[in-house]
């Protein structure tokens, strides 16, 4: 993809339901609604009558949908007929309706999730949908492999050469063996079976609440899938029963965990038997897993994870939110790709992005530290036991070192990504860059240190002064930058994929505050001289009263500033309209001689509370997306132990 929008998005075809999410340079990560779920429903669901399980085309134990029904044609001659392709693609088009609104237009980078066991055939089949839907040629990524990366984003330790076994319980069921490889995973080995899947449990439960609602005296009718199932209990996997509807007027029933796994017998029967061929395809044992992980709408069920217990001898992991384990990973896969975790190869726009982090703030620190030097006024006698005073424009002193702080730390960062390559070193360059981020901080506040030095010889004035408005002025700054450091060697994986697009100062607010704080220092100080021509103007149009200090050059500083600090506050271009208008006109409107050091001060605790904001984010997401601790035993000894970044360890019953 090209000329796209700058985001990624990633796309979960499933056999029921297509999913998707879309990534933001941030690293932001969120889901596309439609009509209030983040899915577009592909088919129905069970059709009581025939159970769901009569494919359509002639071959049994597997559902009726369009995505199985492309596999099953994929492989005859003249590929799928169009009345397939199209009921593939017609879903895939409402995503990229919903994708293209939300993004201001398509994401320049497409990555699909393809199962693992596909082969060339029926991934040609798939392009030729994703085209025919107006996704171009995106990239595919393996499912299981795109639930590795989402492990790995959410901070599970996968080792070089560490072997993970991922049970897919969509609505069919993919059981498969990858190796970690550098920076990739390898497929060892996969197996389908659509005898264990979703679709297979959902058959299963509807066959009995039908058998039950007919003892109850109701009419038959469909249950809900168990994607729907509520739980007596917060969190399904962990639940003890299930309250499942039996439609048609009939009462919900709760159907406890000892009959849900008698119900479903068969089917996780089903799974242990394409789990242990996939081992043995992959000449894997399964004392060698590093992982067993659970994933898809089937595995919340409380039921799954004991019969993968006692026939591998290793206890399941359950992913929180299981049934989008595959679709984040996607858009985490392809932020993880080579060349992509520092700085995106091919992307010339953004090198230029960082180029400009390191270039505009020094040009402003310097620029804003030279007026500082030129407009300062000192009365008194040099070279006297009698201090002196000066008269200065301390708020262009600060902004000046908060500038240098963020010059410094751009540079070491970016000098730190050229000299190594993350796809080669991973977890340690991510943790070199985040050593990178810390020394470049205490870098900038030697820089500001310095000023305070060559300003206090200069005029020869105690330092304490100077010091005071450049070295105290950017410590929060300064402090905020080393704990998100600290996060990034303590959590080497970041949220996005790309730590420099995570920590990449906001320039537009740079250049506006930059800007600001010269036009309000001309106002104060008189220099430079160059703006004199600027203000001339402006004080002819717009004319002030002998008593006010602050002309109107000194306002649109002020306004530049506040709203270089409203940029800083949100991330959305209406968010960020509707904070940083009221904030330039409040700072227009109040803005004076003994205030202007004030809103020198707001820019720098706003700076502060960014990186500050940017560090907790990381710390925090994983209980923002909800991974919390789950547990997929039985009644008998349920009990939650602690989650492992971003997943939760299941245990037997």
């Amino acid at each position: 993809m090209s000329n796209g929008v700058n985001a990624r998005l990633g796309i979960d075809v499933g056999a029921s339901r297509v999913k998707a999410v879309l990534a933001w340079p941030d690293g932001t990560v969120e889901p596309l609604t439609f009509n209030g779920v983040p899915w577009v429903d592909v088919v129905s669901g069970i059709d009581g009558s025939q159970s769901g399980l009569d494919r359509g085309d002639g071959q049994p134990g597997a559902a009726a949908f369009p995505l199985r029904v492309l596999a099953g044609r994929a492989l005859d001659d003249g590929g799928p007929p169009l009345d397939v392709v199209e009921g593939v693609a017609a879903p895939l088009r409402v995503v990229v309706q919903e994708a293209t609104r939300v993004a201001g237009g398509l994401p320049e980078l497409v990555t699909v999730v393809v199962s693992a066991a596909w082969g060339p055939q029926r991934r040609t089949a798939l392009r030729g949908v994703l085209h025919r839907a107006g996704l171009g040629q995106p990239s595919l990524v393996e499912a299981p492999v795109a639930v590795a990366w989402h492990l790995v984003s959410g901070g599970v330790d996968v080792a070089e050469g560490s072997c993970l076994l991922v049970c897919d319980f969509g609505t069919g069921f993919e059981a498969s063996v990858l190796r970690r490889k550098g920076m990739s995973f390898e497929v060892l080995a996969a197996v389908e079976s659509w005898e264990a899947g979703g679709a297979a449990l959902d058959t299963a439960l509807a066959q009995h609440l039908a058998a039950a609602a007919a003892e109850a005296g109701a009419e038959p009718s469909p249950a809900l899938p168990i994607s729907q199932a509520r739980t007596a209990k917060e969190g399904l996997s962990t639940a003890r029963s299930v309250l499942v509807g039996l439609g048609g007027g009939a009462p919900a029933m709760v159907l406890g965990v000892d009959r849900l796994r008698e119900v479903s017998g068969p089917a996780t029967d089903a799974a242990v038997d394409a789990v242990r061929r996939t081992l043995a395809g992959a000449e894997v044992p399964a004392e060698q897993l590093a992982w067993v992980v659970c994933v898809g709408g089937g595995a919340r069920l409380p039921v799954v994870a004991k019969p993968l217990a006692d026939a591998l001898g290793v206890q399941p992991l359950m992913v929180a939110e299981a049934d989008l384990a595959a679709v984040y990973g996607a858009v985490q896969a392809a932020a993880s790709e080579p060349g992509s975790a520092v700085v995106p190869a091919g992307r010339s726009w953004v090198r230029l992005a960082d180029s400009a982090g390191v270039v505009l703030p020094a040009l402003l620190s310097v620029g804003l530290f030279a007026q500082f030097m030129a407009g300062t006024q000192r009365y008194g006698p040099r070279q006297s036991i009698t201090p002196g005073m000066v008269l200065a424009h301390w708020g262009g002193l600060a902004v000046a070192s908060v500038m240098a702080v963020l010059a410094a730390a751009a540079g070491v960062l970016l000098s730190t990504a050229t000299r190594h390559d993350s796809a080669a070193g991973g977890r340690l360059v991510h943790r070199l860059l985040g050593a990178a981020l810390g020394a470049g901080a205490v870098g900038g506040l030697v820089v500001a240190a310095v000023y305070a030095t060559i300003a206090a010889s200069y005029f020869d004035m105690p330092a304490g002064g100077f010091l005071r408005w450049s070295v105290l002025a950017v410590v929060p700054v300064v402090v905020a930058m080393v704990v998100l450091a600290g996060v990034m060697v303590w959590r080497p994986d970041p949220p996005g994929g790309s730590w420099f697009a995570w920590v990449r100062f906001p320039v537009s607010s740079v250049l506006l505050v930059g800007v600001g704080e010269m036009l309000i220092g001309y106002d104060v100080s008189g220099a430079p001289q160059l703006l004199r021509p600027l203000g001339w103007q402006l004080d002819q149009w717009f004319p002030t009263s002998g008593m006010q200090v602050i002309s109107a050059i000194g306002r649109i500083g002020a306004a530049c500033v506040g709203a270089g600090i409203g940029l800083l506050l949100v991330r959305r271009v209406w968010h960020r309209t509707l904070a940083a208008v009221p904030l330039a006109a409040l700072a227009a409107a109040t803005v004076a001689l003994r205030t202007t050091g004030l809103i020198a001060a707001g820019f720098v605790i706003a700076a502060a509370g960014w990186w500050l904001w940017q560090a907790l984010y990381v710390v925090l997401y994983p209980v923002f997306l909800g991974r919390t601790s789950t547990y997929a035993g039985g009644p008998a000894d349920s009990q939650e132990t602690p989650a492992v970044s971003g997943v939760g360890r299941t245990g037997s019953a």
